[in-house]
């Protein structure tokens, strides 16, 4: 896991357990270590063998149903992994392959041992599925995928207690809106009604900004594992499989904040800088 991942990490709980203190640690001294020991018990739960088949059932991953599939993508896999503990012999040994029901050709890492496969992606020609598989060998290698887990823990907690307060204030909102209607209650209603606005773009705005540092180490992540894909031999079919896969990227700052992988032509071009020779121009 590099610094830039790690530290988004970090920084995204910190600030969750600031949010949580900020709203109602405050209050009542009993009530923060309650949500504390909540919060850090969910992100112990998503790293446990429980995490990762929970991870399974959101992705709709399954055991591979069919032999000719096994057989086709099975061997690929060991090549790969064969290239890939020669790189670094300290990566886990046992891989587990899932499968998604998507015609869309996808290959992406779960948890820590787990990397799922589409329908579309056993349709790609054999070099172009190493390509991908050799990205999302990397994620495991470098443990990237060990933050899924870690933010799906904290994630699950902090969603829901976000959803209660969304949920109360916009109760706040109905009680102020009848009560400015009460002419003796009227500025009582307005109070409540801005402190309701306020706290609630402030959630928003915490959130995003939390989100947005968590993307930018993922972002880093996406280089990395292509550099790893480059190092043992898969460069050229993992620039295939990204050309092949693009499609067009919304260009605007906020969707490219946001974004989980860089522009496919900025990796393609890295790629080659480091000497990958594929070219569709």
């Amino acid at each position: 896991m590099n610094l830039r991942s790690l530290g988004g990490v970090m920084l995204y709980f910190g600030m969750n357990v600031l949010l949580i203190w900020f709203i109602l640690g405050r209050a009542s001294a009993e009530v923060l270590p309650v949500l504390l020991a909540c919060y850090f018990g969910g992100v112990l739960i998503s790293l446990s063998p429980i995490g990762e088949k929970i991870l399974y059932l959101f992705a709709g991953a399954k055991p591979i149903p069919r032999k000719d599939m096994n057989i086709k993508i099975v061997p690929l896999l060991e090549n790969v992994l064969y290239r890939a503990k020669c790189a670094m012999p300290s990566m886990t040994g046992a891989v587990r392959l899932r499968f998604v029901d998507d015609p869309a050709p996808l290959a992406y890492a779960l948890g820590r041992r787990t990397i799922c496969v589409t329908e579309g992606l056993l349709r790609l020609p054999d070099a172009l599925v190493m390509g991908a598989l050799a990205h999302e060998t990397a994620h495991l290698a470098y443990r990237h995928t060990t933050v899924q887990l870690l933010f799906g823990g904290g994630n699950l907690f902090v969603t829901a207690f976000i959803f209660t307060i969304k949920l109360a204030l916009k109760l706040c909102a109905v009680i102020s809106g009848a009560a400015i209607f009460r002419r003796n209650s009227r500025a009582t209603g307005i109070i409540m009604t801005v402190f309701a606005v306020v706290v609630h773009g402030a959630v928003s705005a915490w959130t995003k900004l939390s989100m947005a540092f968590l993307c930018l180490g993922r972002r880093e992540n996406e280089f990395i594992a292509d550099a790893f894909a480059y190092e043992i031999g898969f460069g050229n079919e993992l620039a295939a499989v990204l050309d092949k896969l693009h499609a067009p990227q919304k260009s605007s700052f906020l969707s490219a904040l946001f974004s989980e992988h860089p522009p496919v032509h900025e990796r393609i071009g890295r790629l080659q800088e480091m000497g990958a020779t594929y070219r569709s121009y």
